[in-house]
């Protein structure tokens, strides 16, 4: 069974960087669905979307829809990308794995 980091490096079609990590939005480490995964440019980050999942109360993160944890870490961020998906018409689950693949020089 492919682990999380394969299968973001298959969707991605290449390695992730040097340091990067996968979050599991649900907790569930078992759970490697896409939808299910988060790529964390550094440790950091991934502690970072625990911690504020934890500081807004949820005992489960499944709990927590991504949009809305992405939106409570930079919600100047979150507008910008909200504005830039309409602007070229793309979803923002689109416009991010974009932009993910073009920091991994995809």
């Amino acid at each position: 069974m492919p682990t999380a980091r394969q299968l973001a490096e298959r969707a991605l079609g290449k390695p992730l960087p040097e340091g990067a990590e996968v979050h599991h939005i649900n907790s569930n480490s078992l759970d490697n669905r896409p939808e299910n995964l988060v790529i964390c440019h550094d440790r950091a980050y991934h502690l970072l979307l625990h911690a504020r999942m934890r500081e807004r109360g949820f005992v489960r993160p499944a709990e927590a829809p991504l949009s809305y944890i992405l939106r409570d870490i930079d919600d100047t961020l979150w507008r910008r990308v909200k504005a830039k998906a309409a602007l070229e018409g793309v979803s923002i689950r689109d416009l991010i794995v974009a932009r993910i693949r073009a920091y991994v020089g995809d």
